[in-house]
C-alpha cells in the first residue's frame, strides 16, 4: 500500500477516535466560532494578545440564550478544528487543548476572526468562503492598517501577506470590528482609495477596549531580581516605556532624548526603564540599548515581564512614555492611567481619541523635541498627582465583550440581554 494512503488512513483513524465535546454543546444553539490560531501557537503577551485573551475569556464566561461560544484553530492545513477551550478562569491555562475534531459550521453561526492570523486565514480562505455561502456570518477584527500604510516598518513578507489578508477581509467579511474610531476611519479610507468599486463592503463598527489590566493577566511570576529593580526605581524617578523593540515604537528618538537629559543633569536625571521583547528590523537599536554607557545605571531593558511584574512596574514608575509613531489604540496608555500614572505620548490622532484629554502630548522628531517635553512633563507630574482612572469610566473587558455581541445583534443594546 502506498505510504501516502497509509498516512491518510492513520490521520482519519485519529480523527475518528478523538475525544468529542458534543456532550458540552447545546445542539439547539448556533455557534460563535472564535479563531485563536495565533495565540494558540504563541502568546507573545503584546497588545493584540492581551485583547484576544481578555475578550475570549469574557465571551466564554457568558451564558447566551441563542449562541454558544467555541474557540477554534487552524490545523496547519486547510481546515479549522475545535480548540476545546471552554473557560479561562485559570489565568495560567494554555490555549492548546485540541481534539482534532473538524469544525462543522451551520447557517446562523458566526466566525469571529479576533486573532490577527493572516497566514492561517489565507490558508483556510476556501473554507471561510464556503461557510459564508452556507449562511455563516464572517466577522474580522482590524487592529490597525500599519503594514499597508507604512510597509517599511515591517518585513516585506509581513506587509505583503497583510495586504492579501486585508483584501480578503474587504471581499468576504460581513462585519469588521475596529479598536478605535481612528482605525475605522482609516479602514474606510483605504477601501475608498484602493477598492473604489467595492460597493458591498463589510459593515464597520468600533468597540471600546478595556483597561482593567488584572483581568487580562496570563502570568503571575516575579523575577528573582524584582526587589533589586524596585530599589533601582525608587532611587530616582523612572520613566517607563512598554512595547516591542521595533521601528515604529520611537525607541530610537527616546534613547537619544535621554542621552541629552543625562548629559545635562546626571544627578537629577530620571531613569529609563524599557519593557518589551526584541522585535524586527531593530538589531542596531537593540545593540545600542544593551551596550549603552548608562546601561545598568540610568537605563534598563527587561525583555520579558510577567503580567504581575508589569503591573508592579506601572505602580512604581513616575509615568509612561509612549513615543510610537503609529498605533491602532495604545493599550499601555490606559493601563498606566488605571494605576494613576501620568502619560506623555506622541501627538497622534489615535492617542488624542484614546486619551480623552488626560495626557501630555509632544511634537517633533528631533531628540531635543522629546527631551524638552520629558523635562516639562516630569515637572508637571511633581506638581499634579494623578488619580487612578475608574475602570467603569475607561471601559473594562466585559464591556468590550458586550459591545461586540451588541454590534452583532446577539445582545440588546438597551439592556445587554440576549435577543
Amino acid at each position: 500500500m502506498h505510504v501516502k494512503v497509509i498516512i491518510k488512513r492513520i490521520r482519519k483513524l485519529f480523527g475518528m477516535i478523538a475525544v468529542s465535546d458534543d456532550n458540552l454543546i447545546d445542539k439547539n444553539k448556533n455557534s460563535i466560532l472564535i479563531d485563536i490560531s495565533t495565540i494558540n501557537k504563541y502568546d507573545a503577551g503584546t497588545g493584540i494578545q492581551r485583547v484576544v485573551r481578555s475578550v475570549v475569556s469574557n465571551l466564554l464566561s457568558m451564558n447566551l440564550e441563542k449562541f454558544i461560544v467555541r474557540t477554534i484553530i487552524s490545523n496547519g492545513r486547510i481546515n479549522y478544528i475545535y480548540n476545546q477551550l471552554h473557560s479561562l478562569s485559570n489565568i495560567d491555562r494554555k490555549f492548546n487543548q485540541v481534539n482534532n475534531e473538524k469544525v462543522i459550521a451551520r447557517p446562523g453561526d458566526m466566525f469571529l476572526g479576533i486573532d490577527l492570523s493572516p497566514k492561517d486565514i489565507l490558508r483556510n480562505k476556501g473554507q471561510i468562503i464556503r461557510w459564508k455561502s452556507a449562511g455563516v456570518r464572517i466577522v474580522f477584527f482590524v487592529y490597525d492598517l500599519l503594514p499597508a500604510r507604512n510597509p517599511d516598518w515591517f518585513h516585506r513578507t509581513t506587509s505583503r501577506r497583510y495586504l492579501k489578508w486585508l483584501n480578503f477581509v474587504v471581499d468576504h467579511a460581513d462585519h469588521v470590528i475596529c479598536i478605535s474610531r481612528t482605525v475605522a476611519d482609516d479602514f474606510a479610507l483605504w477601501i475608498a482609495q484602493n477598492r473604489p468599486g467595492n460597493a458591498n463592503g463589510p459593515d464597520i463598527g468600533v468597540i471600546r477596549l478595556g483597561s482593567d489590566f488584572t483581568t487580562s493577566m496570563r502570568t503571575t511570576t516575579m523575577p528573582d531580581n524584582a526587589e533589586k529593580i524596585f530599589s533601582w526605581m525608587r532611587a530616582k524617578r523612572t520613566v517607563l516605556m512598554v512595547g516591542t523593540i521595533e521601528p515604529r515604537k520611537g525607541y530610537d528618538q527616546a534613547l537619544k532624548a535621554f542621552d541629552l537629559i543625562w548629559q545635562n543633569d546626571q544627578d537629577n536625571a530620571p531613569h529609563l526603564l524599557i519593557v518589551g521583547r526584541p522585535g524586527w528590523k531593530s538589531a542596531l537599536l537593540q545593540a545600542k540599548i544593551r551596550n549603552h554607557v548608562c546601561y545598568g545605571k540610568s537605563l534598563l531593558w527587561l525583555e520579558d515581564a510577567s503580567d504581575t511584574f508589569l503591573a508592579a512596574l506601572y505602580q512604581k514608575c513616575a509615568g509612561l512614555l509612549l513615543a510610537s509613531r503609529g498605533e491602532g489604540f495604545g493599550l499601555p496608555m490606559l493601563e498606566a492611567k488605571a494605576y494613576g500614572k501620568s502619560v506623555l505620548v506622541r501627538d497622534l490622532p489615535v492617542f488624542r481619541e484614546v486619551a480623552r484629554g488626560s495626557a501630555t502630548f509632544f511634537h517633533g522628531e528631533e531628540p531635543e523635541d522629546l527631551a524638552n517635553a520629558i523635562n516639562g512633563w516630569l515637572a508637571t507630574i511633581d506638581v499634579n498627582k494623578q488619580e487612578a482612572e475608574d475602570a467603569t469610566q475607561a471601559g473594562n473587558w466585559q464591556t468590550t465583550a458586550n459591545d461586540i455581541l451588541t454590534m452583532l445583534g446577539v445582545l440588546d443594546s438597551t439592556n445587554n440581554k440576549t435577543v
